[in-house]
């Protein structure tokens, strides 16, 4: 194919005088924007009972108190597990980690899994796998990840239970990145 002979289409301008403003295009403009940064309504007053700080303080005392003893005392975990969401509960069981003892933290595990139907985060579970592991506690930190994985520790996986693998060992490393490392975790793979 020659491509000399191709003709070469000479580019020309349109000029067409715009007569109307582009009023309309921008006051639309304007009204989306001020629909889409509209100021949120005043909050409502404060209320006279605790504030969430308050509350946060008191349920962060309590998960101190109940998961630093050297046994869980089930007289505290009822009014514990009647405030308590497992999104809230991970928040403070991350914030009290160098205080807890991990063999009261798996007893309330497994009992408020079994007694409240209470289902954990795959992080709090993470750490309390990382929490028995630091207490050279590798049997408890093992059946617990089996247990994990294998579907039978009730749990809240943020994925279909179908690639909880994944979703545990992303919390795990996550963790590393938060808490100190641990060491110990291909001794509970092998």
């Amino acid at each position: 194919m020659d491509l000399r002979r191709l003709s070469i289409a000479k580019p020309y301008s349109l000029y067409i005088p715009i007569t109307r403003l582009l009023t309309h295009v921008t006051s639309t403009v304007k009204q989306q924007h001020d629909r889409h940064f509209e100021q949120p309504p005043p909050p409502p007053p404060p209320q006279p009972q605790t504030s969430p700080e308050t509350c946060n303080q008191h349920l962060l005392k309590l998960v101190s108190s109940l998961l630093s003893n050297p046994s869980l005392d089930l007289s505290k975990c009822k009014p514990l597990m009647s405030n308590l969401c497992p999104h809230e509960f991970d928040r403070l069981f991350l914030a009290v980690r160098s205080n807890v003892n991990p063999k009261t933290a798996l007893h309330f595990f497994y009992y408020a899994s079994k007694t409240y139907k209470f289902r954990f985060t795959v992080r709090s579970c993470c750490l309390l796998i990382r929490l028995l592991l630091f207490s050279n506690l590798l049997s408890p930190a093992r059946l617990l990840l089996i247990r994990l994985i294998d579907g039978q520790m009730p749990s809240l996986f943020a994925n279909n239970r179908a690639n909880r693998h994944v979703e545990i060992t992303v919390a795990m490393v996550n963790l590393n990145v938060v808490a100190e490392p641990v060491l110990g975790f291909k001794q509970l793979i092998y």
